[in-house]
């Protein structure tokens, strides 16, 4: 496969503007309207925020399930996420709920980890997502790029961690039961700081896409860029209110879908090119609603209601399960995207080569 073929066909997932409104365009025209207008975000859940939930956030945690475990082979490539990581989060899980009345910050671990695995996760994914869109316009990132544009985001990833420990989770504030560790007006300071490193690393970002224009004399197309713009444009919401974070979960969730929606499409044309996609889509698609709101919501809260009647007191099952789906996730896709591998070249993009 070379970059010429690629370009030769439809350049993008699904559609160029389709592509840009779910990597970023769409969350940046939110973030934009939010910060402009100075509307405050809604702290508790609201019911339309359990639906925009259940409809995008936890989809995207059930379909990496799909990308995983869907195959043999897959299993096999990536077992020690597929089993060994699994497997050691729910002895961990378990023992947390068996000591939750005594220690319950055993199972706070977990979920502060999930907290701040996010960091990786959105960092990470924002590189793959402009590089992914870069390889099928044929707009390669060079060495020097690379780094620049790497270590913009590891600033922001180490932005993202301060503002978990210190603006959101209170870990350095005794007030809230956090840890003496750090005072609070130096875990105040160290996060002034990295705010600060964070707002000047976007410069490295707009070295290296310049650098890009000049080297290649084309611009980086607009679905490479959403991805950058909406990062910062998350974290500047962030900073404002930490209740911004349900919309960023659900923005990231939302350029995740578009990748993995179309690595099944791909996947099932290859498998059963006589079978109806739009259809199959659908199901799959729905299919995933349903399996996050059983194994998110439903059952583990009908298990905690029987736990509680049968006299185990109160067990954060909800809490625990959350828990674990997401810090596996963050396991999963360290493993599964790797853009250099032949196979998830082929899944990514095979819909853009001729004779496939």
């Amino acid at each position: 496969m070379t970059t010429q073929t690629l370009v030769a066909r439809r350049p993008a997932m699904l559609s160029p503007a389709v592509d840009f409104l779910c990597v970023g365009g769409l969350s940046i025209l939110i973030s934009l309207a939010v910060l402009l207008s100075g509307y405050r975000l809604p702290v508790q859940y609201a019911l339309g925020m359990y639906v925009v939930n259940f409809l995008i956030n936890a989809p995207h945690f059930l379909v990496s399930y799909r990308l995983l475990y869907g195959a043999p082979q897959r299993r096999q490539d990536y077992q020690a996420v597929s089993l060994y990581v699994p497997l050691a989060l729910l002895l961990y899980a378990l023992f947390a709920l068996a000591v939750y009345d005594s220690s319950p910050a055993v199972l706070g671990a977990m979920v502060g980890t999930g907290t701040i695995l996010l960091a990786w996760h959105y960092t990470g994914q924002a590189y793959g997502m402009m590089a992914s869109f870069g390889f099928i316009e044929g707009l390669r990132f060079d060495a020097v790029e690379r780094r620049l544009l790497r270590a913009n985001l590891y600033t922001l990833l180490g932005w993202h961690v301060s503002w978990a420990v210190v603006a959101q989770r209170k870990l350095f504030d005794p007030i809230s039961g956090g840890s003496t560790l750090l005072s609070p007006d130096l875990a105040s300071n160290l996060y002034r700081v990295a705010t600060l490193l964070a707002l000047a690393s976007g410069l490295l970002g707009v070295v290296a896409l310049v650098h890009l224009r000049r080297r290649t004399g084309r611009l980086p197309t607009a679905p490479m860029l959403a991805p950058w713009i909406a990062i910062h444009l998350w974290y500047v919401l962030l900073y404002k209110e930490p209740a911004a974070i349900f919309w960023a979960q659900n923005a990231h969730a939302l350029q995740y879908l578009l990748f993995t929606m179309r690595v099944e499409m791909n996947r099932r044309e290859r498998e059963s090119s006589h079978a109806s996609l739009p259809r199959h889509m659908l199901v799959y698609y729905l299919g995933t609603v349903i399996l996050g709101l059983l194994v998110m919501q439903l059952v583990p809260e009908l298990t905690q209601l029987a736990a509680a009647r049968l006299g185990f007191g109160f067990l954060p099952l909800q809490l625990s399960v959350v828990a674990f789906i997401n810090v596996h996730h963050y396991f999963i896709d360290n493993f599964i995207w790797k853009i250099r591998n032949p196979v998830v070249q082929r899944d990514l993009f095979s819909h853009l080569m001729p004779n496939r």
